[in-house]
């Protein structure tokens, strides 16, 4: 038996979130629903859209996202762009190389903001500029919320692993190698993961979307109720990690 729940409500303070989950679970439609509880108090939501995945980002619970092109992105002046804007940033074609050096460069000056970041492995890899290894530094100094999406742990790179204060975990090898330099004890991931695949098997085939977050600011974890595969909004219990995990 868990805990006693307590009662927690997501914060604005800001935060880096590591979004970590093999292909087809969900990671994508479960970070636009953590995006828009923030865009409901008042934080714009930027989209990072470099491969134009219109199947996921043409829409945003019922808005239909601002296209930007980069070089348009970098003009703007944020101070100015209302609250309520949600802006998928793009290339104007395949083709066109983009630049995630100035991308992040201009991240860091931005505030009170959602970023949704995905397909970026290789961006936040050993070849990162000083630009992108300087972003999540400035996240919670900006009030910002940045979603890093990844398909198994290693794939953040040291240097963002030890400064993610969140981690969504959805399905992942149970038997996976977990890196140390997350902030949130190996222990309490593996056995988030294990609890995440006795879930899974219950659910039916392209509906494994269990999940768990790992709130490392205070030591908290997050559990639904009960998972939905309908699309309806699940109830979150939210406990001590230490005395989640103590009693497991």
């Amino acid at each position: 038996m868990p805990p006693p729940a307590i009662k927690v409500d997501f914060e604005v303070r800001g935060a880096n979130w590591g979004v970590f989950g093999i292909m087809k679970v969900g990671k994508s439609y479960f970070t636009k629903l953590l995006a828009l509880r923030y865009y409901l108090k008042g934080k714009r939501v930027i989209i990072l859209d470099h491969n134009h995945n219109d199947d996921t980002y043409d829409d945003f619970w019922g808005i239909s996202p601002t296209k930007v092109y980069q070089e348009t992105f970098h003009a703007l002046q944020f101070e100015l762009v209302p609250s309520d804007v949600v802006m998928r940033i793009q290339r104007r074609s395949t083709s066109e190389e983009f630049d995630f050096s100035r991308f992040f460069h201009t991240c860091s000056t931005i505030t009170d903001s959602v970023f949704i970041l995905d397909d970026l492995g290789d961006v936040f890899g050993n070849q990162a500029t000083a630009a992108i290894k300087n972003f999540p530094g400035t996240v919670i100094n900006n009030r910002n919320e940045a979603f890093y999406q990844f398909h198994r742990l290693y794939q953040a790179h040291p240097f963002l692993r030890d400064k993610l204060q969140m981690l969504v975990l959805k399905s992942l090898p149970t038997d996976a190698p977990i890196p140390e330099d997350f902030v949130m004890p190996a222990g309490y991931i593996r056995q988030c993961l294990q609890e995440i695949e006795a879930i899974n098997l219950g659910l039916p085939f392209k509906k494994k979307f269990a999940w768990r977050i790992l709130n490392m600011y205070d030591s908290l974890v997050l559990v639904p109720e009960k998972i939905y595969t309908d699309g309806r909004p699940e109830k979150t219990n939210t406990y001590e990690a230490t005395e989640y995990f103590k009693r497991k």
